[in-house]
């Protein structure tokens, strides 16, 4: 009996960074607290989600339409599957690319 390894864990080169980009970027570009470009930006402490870093602080923020401030994106990421994929990565330990 053959049987299909499990799927790849979501990493944030190839799956996450263009998510977080795309809905963050406008305002966390290159400042704003962090960087939607930069994987070390998702492993500083937050300071809204206190003992989780701001990588893990994604899903709460999005789910308590607190971020992003132009407006909730929560049912969209939901229809999506991107906040599911976040979740996945997130669950991963938020590996940074395949090779992590």
């Amino acid at each position: 009996m053959c049987v299909d390894p499990a799927p790849a864990a979501p990493t944030w080169d190839a799956d996450i960074q263009p998510i977080i980009n795309n809905y963050c970027g406008v305002c966390h570009g290159a400042s704003g607290g962090w960087s939607s470009l930069e994987y070390s930006s998702t492993q500083k402490d937050s300071y809204h989600c206190l003992g989780m870093a701001k990588g893990e602080c994604f899903s709460v923020r999005i789910q308590e339409e607190s971020m992003p401030a132009n407006g909730s994106v929560l049912s969209a990421m939901m229809m999506s599957g991107e906040l599911d994929l976040i979740d996945a990565w997130i669950d991963a330990g938020m590996p940074e690319n395949n090779g992590a």
